[in-house]
């Protein structure tokens, strides 16, 4: 690895106060990730209670809305509503890859990029291949991805404990233009989740696959950290 991760900063709660934001919604887990309960949800769109909404943010909410045509809206709304049934061919999912490629110049060119997961089994042996062959892996469909690490812990922690999984961080360190989106400000969930959204035919080489045991009150757990790159 080129430098030393802070994977051990898995987020800390309070006692009797794990709550963490999962897609705008409050939810409380317990020790092992498994969700417990809610509470209300997050304000939706840019504009917030006691704040006055940013103008460079409504600005490029108005280019990026204007740019797309009544489906692709339609299909943006879909995928961020989580409203389709499949990542890779539900026509939602067609409709937002589709975009983002036919538009360059709105395709993120920032930092590293952060997606925590439960991983199968299969796609460990993937990972572990494609580092060994210089292969690549997809993301099964169009992704999401965040530019705040804190947010992929939490998915890392929610994804362990309800389905049972072996919890990965990818580390996308793309330089240049990705064939990816940012979609802040059109996401119900904002600055929130800082959230990207990657085309579902992107692929990425892995650059590299470290385990990370970790410690959370009490008890050891381990986590993949896997550094990735798009191929162009």
């Amino acid at each position: 690895m080129r430098e030393t991760l802070p994977v051990n900063r898995i987020v800390h709660f309070a006692r009797n106060e794990n709550w963490i934001t999962i897609k705008g919604t409050r939810v409380r887990i317990d020790d092992d990730g498994n969700l417990m309960g809610e509470i209300g949800k997050k304000i939706q769109g840019t504009e917030r209670a006691g704040a006055v909404a940013d103008t460079s943010k409504h600005l490029q909410k108005e280019i990026l809305l204007d740019r797309m045509n009544d489906n692709q809206k339609d299909a943006f709304q879909n995928f961020l509503y989580g409203q389709y049934e499949e990542r890779d061919a539900d026509p939602s999912c067609v409709k937002v890859s589709e975009f983002i490629e036919e538009n360059p110049d709105l395709q993120y060119s920032g930092d590293a990029l952060y997606r925590g997961v439960s991983a199968t089994p299969e796609l460990l042996e993937a990972i572990v291949v494609a580092e060994a062959t210089g292969g690549t892996i997809d993301q099964a469909g169009v992704s999401s991805w965040t530019t705040d690490e804190s947010v992929a812990d939490d998915y890392c922690m929610v994804a362990r404990g309800s389905t049972g999984g072996t919890e990965v961080m990818f580390i996308d360190r793309t330089s240049g233009t990705r064939s990816a989106m940012s979609v802040q400000n059109i996401s119900p969930h904002g600055d929130e989740e800082a959230e990207v959204v990657y085309s579902r035919n992107a692929q990425f080489r892995v650059t590299s696959f470290e385990p990370t045991d970790y410690t959370f009150r009490g008890k050891t757990y381990r986590r993949y950290i896997v550094e990735v790159e798009q191929q162009r």
